[in-house]
């Protein structure tokens, strides 16, 4: 548990690190595109993830004890 809150730690720094950097910029158009695009690029990721899992912890399902996505 204790690994859990140092990762979210870690992970808002460098969320506010990259973010406060991005800021300090005065050309908002770029952002506003990379936005967009990264956007787009995770929610390709994740809609393929949910139909073909990789072989991994994260995506064991025990109590179907498979990887694929079980419909019913």
């Amino acid at each position: 548990m204790i690994f859990t809150f140092i990762l979210l730690f870690i992970s808002i720094l460098f969320g506010q690190y990259i973010s406060s950097s991005f800021l300090r910029k005065k050309d908002y158009k770029q952002i506003d595109i990379l936005s967009i695009i990264l956007i787009s690029i995770i929610f390709i990721i994740l809609g393929y993830l949910t139909y073909h899992p990789m072989e991994n912890f994260i995506f064991w399902d025990p109590q179907h004890e498979t990887y694929e996505r079980v419909l019913k």
